[in-house]
This record gives structure tokens, C-alpha cells and sequence, in this order.
């Protein structure tokens, strides 16, 4: 687990050094960071995905896919942004107070977590601390 207090610390870097690292030791890898907040995303066959976590799944050697970054918020204004749920745009979430969204959310993060644990030899994961 990579974890950092702001942006620009390096984490993204570092997350995608460690999936390169392990790759070559011939291990299965996968990047996951359950949210991430950026405009910059990356189209992938199932919708859109943060691309750090699409670069560190080339890093990886694998096929990037939004199980591996299933929130993606796209700040809009100060005080809102565009829930993007496994690739797709949820505007009923974006609607919601971020408290509340949180039981909605955290069965589907749970979810893919879990199938890139059962598939992978090793998890990258990437967040951040308050």
C-alpha cells in the first residue's frame, strides 16, 4: 500500500514502480485506488478510469480496467463533482451528500477489490490519508 497526505507527493509514481518491479519478478499484478478525484481519465473497454491507475496497469503488464479504480470523481466547482461508478456517470450519486453515498458505494468497492485480489498475485494500492 502506497499512501500520501497530498497530490503531488508521488504516490501515483511510486505505486506504478512497485506494479513494474513485481511484474518483472514475474508475479501477477494489479493497480487499485477505490477513489480517485481528477479530471485526467483514461477510456478503457468498460468506460473511464483515473489515469494513473491505467498507467500503472501498463506498468503492471496488464490490461487496465476500471474494477481497478471503480470511483472516479471529476471536480466540477469547489463544492461538487461528477461521480463516475465502474467507468459510467452516475448523476443520481453526484446528486447525493458524500456521507450518504458511502453505503452505496462501499459494497461495489468491496466487490472489485475482491475479484482483483482472487485474480492477481500481488495489489498495488494507492490512497490517501487526511
Amino acid at each position: 500500500m502506497v499512501l500520501g497526505t497530498t497530490s503531488g507527493a508521488g504516490k501515483s509514481f511510486l505505486a506504478a514502480a512497485l506494479a513494474r518491479w513485481y511484474s518483472r519478478q514475474g508475479l501477477k499484478v494489479a493497480p487499485f485506488k477505490a477513489q480517485n478525484m481528477s479530471n485526467n481519465a483514461r477510456v478503457v473497454a468498460d468506460g473511464e478510469m483515473g489515469s494513473a491507475q491505467y498507467f500503472q496497469a501498463l506498468a503492471a503488464r496488464c490490461v487496465p480496467h476500471v474494477r481497478m479504480n471503480p470511483i472516479l470523481l471529476k471536480p466540477e466547482a469547489d463544492t461538487r463533482a461528477q461521480v463516475i461508478l465502474l467507468g459510467q456517470r452516475r448523476d443520481d450519486l453526484s446528486r447525493m451528500e458524500w456521507h450518504a453515498r458511502a453505503e452505496h458505494l462501499w459494497p461495489t468497492i468491496r466487490s472489485c477489490l475482491d475479484e482483483l485480489i482472487e485474480s492477481h498475485d500481488v495489489i498495488i494500492i494507492e490512497g490517501a490519508l487526511d
